[in-house]
């Protein structure tokens, strides 16, 4: 494997804990990896300048482009029955 497909980017900043989980399993129900960092740090310290920078959804580079399409997709309800 190269070294860059082995590079991890920031996809996603979120302020909220519950949005940044939510955002992460559809990821993961789609079978990509992903990981949150920051959310100890958002979480303990808010007024700590090091949550300024939020929850950071983090992936491989490589598929920046399939989580952009997903999380632009419109997903609507009475699809889901």
């Amino acid at each position: 494997m190269a070294p860059s497909e082995n590079k991890l980017v920031v996809v996603r900043r979120f302020t909220r804990a519950g949005e940044a989980h939510v955002v992460k399993s559809l990821l993961d129900s789609f079978g990509l990896e992903t990981e949150l960092r920051g959310e100890e740090s958002a979480s303990l310290f808010p007024d700590n300048p090091i949550s300024d920078f939020g929850i950071e959804l983090i992936a491989r580079a490589e598929d920046v482009s399939r989580i952009e399409k997903l999380l632009a997709a419109k997903f609507d309800k009475n699809d889901i029955k």
